[in-house]
């Protein structure tokens, strides 16, 4: 089972969109306890609930997603593709061995 990194192709729009949403939400929840935000009354806010209830579950989710990708990437590759590309081939092979087939009798 070989699987290429070319299968694995992400676009770079997708890992820049959500590299920089992950480094904003990041910023975001750093910048709550800094004394050089706006609004100083969020300096009270507790982080525990947004690592427990954002954080966690993100990167559960992410790895599950990952999982999930990878195998449906090796289901494709090994399983769906192969049949695809056997049925294709037999027809074509049938095609070409009708083609040179003798009309009447066969070749002595």
């Amino acid at each position: 089972m070989e699987v290429m990194v070319d299968d694995l192709f992400i676009p770079m729009w997708v890992l820049y969109t959500i590299g920089y949403f992950i480094m904003g939400i990041f910023w975001a929840t750093l910048s709550v306890h800094n004394d050089w935000t706006v609004e100083a009354d969020f300096n009270d806010i507790p982080l525990w609930p947004f690592y427990i209830f954002f954080w966690l579950p993100m990167i559960v989710f992410m790895v599950i997603g990952l999982f999930i990708w990878g195998f449906a990437v090796v289901l494709l590759k090994e399983q769906i593709f192969p049949k695809i590309r056997h049925k294709y081939y037999q027809f074509r092979y049938r095609r070409e061995v009708n083609k040179f087939k003798p009309k009447y009798g066969y070749d002595k």
